[in-house]
């Protein structure tokens, strides 16, 4: 909500429609004028366009810190820890990433800001510092794309999908080697909004008639496992770079 345009026209809806340059329109935007928008935003509005801009942006560079210790850490190159995948919050690499170095700073900045806290047992936490999600490694792991994955520890399978139920979806996967482009979900496929328009009909309920007119079910839905035009070009463009005389293992760069 913070990160929204604050600058949208207003639309009129005309009923019948209009006659514009030879076309019938439905619907005339105001056209008003950006500032007169902005000031009109101004006036009521309830949360900053900056904080949405700037904690996004802190985010987004708190993982790259991270990410980026992968071949600032000598400890991490010696042991040929590559990136595997990363979002939002997190990161997964080959190997075990050493993030104490960063941990370190990132714990002193808490600290210079009061951002920590003990919890009933007298242990302090920090926020910001980065924390091993799982005390084994994967001992497989699968990806489509961002928020599209799924891996194998001690415990069994588990998904990620926007979209898929994160407990129905393991059990219909079946195994991870099923985890590719085209499987479709059916009994974890979330649900769909489905619009009925230029509707009106009288039923009976519960011995009264029901007027049903125009309306939205969300129903029942599948999932098909795919890549995204995006992720396909991307892939299709990255080249290993050598950025120094010796090639540092798992870090790319993607050539235009």
């Amino acid at each position: 909500m913070m990160a929204q345009d604050p600058v949208k026209d207003t639309i009129d809806f005309i009923d019948g429609g209009t006659e514009i340059d030879g076309r019938t329109d439905f619907y005339v935007p105001q056209d008003l004028p950006i500032d007169k928008l902005l000031e009109k935003y101004n006036r009521r509005a309830f949360l900053a366009y900056q904080w949405g801009v700037w904690v996004t942006a802190w985010a987004r560079y708190a993982l790259h810190l991270g990410i980026m210790e992968i071949i600032n850490d000598p400890d991490n190159v010696a042991r040929g820890v590559s990136f595997v995948y990363a979002d939002t919050d997190s990161i997964k690499t080959l190997g075990p990433l050493n993030l104490d170095r960063l941990n370190a700073k990132l714990r002193a900045l808490s600290e210079a800001s009061g951002a920590y806290a003990a919890d009933p047992a007298g242990n302090v936490h920090y926020m910001g510092v980065y924390e091993c999600e799982t005390p084994k490694p994967y001992s497989k792991f699968s990806t489509l794309g961002a928020k599209k994955y799924c891996y194998v520890d001690d415990k069994g399978l588990h998904c990620t999908i926007a979209g898929v139920n994160k407990k129905k979806g393991p059990e219909e996967l079946g195994s991870i080697e099923n985890f590719k482009e085209g499987f479709i979900f059916t009994a974890a496929g979330g649900t769909e909004s489905v619009y009925n328009d230029n509707v009106y009909m009288e039923i009976e309920r519960e011995g009264r008639p029901l007027i049903v007119t125009d309306n939205l079910v969300i129903r029942d839905s599948s999932y098909t496992l795919g890549l995204s035009g995006e992720y396909k070009r991307l892939l299709s463009r990255i080249y290993e770079i050598k950025y120094a005389d010796n090639d540092i293992i798992g870090l790319f760069k993607v050539k235009k």
